[in-house]
């Protein structure tokens, strides 16, 4: 039988963090595929999903994200604050 990991690995956390995705959504198709593929736990989005906050660019990035298999907890970017986007992100 293989070895029980130590309770120092049970107790290790692994996550991946990204942000700026704004205006580059294919690069962040790259990097969701490259996130599902690894062992985090769970992923940290930093913010600016969007360049100006406008609702079609929340689309092409929850279009992108949804792929995501890992819980996500995202902020909100100085971009993504920009005109109705505070309105937007909160919805």
């Amino acid at each position: 039988l293989p070895a029980l990991p130590s309770s120092a690995e049970q107790s290790k956390i692994q996550f991946s963090i990204f942000t700026d995705s704004h205006a580059n959504y294919d690069d962040l198709s790259r990097v969701v595929r490259e996130i599902n593929r690894s062992a985090s736990q769970f992923v940290v989005n930093l913010g600016d999903m969007t360049d100006l906050g406008l609702a079609i660019e929340f689309e092409a990035f929850a279009s992108q994200i949804a792929k995501l298999q890992k819980p996500l907890f995202s902020v909100i970017g100085n971009h993504d604050a920009i005109g109705s986007g505070k309105a937007i992100y909160q919805r």
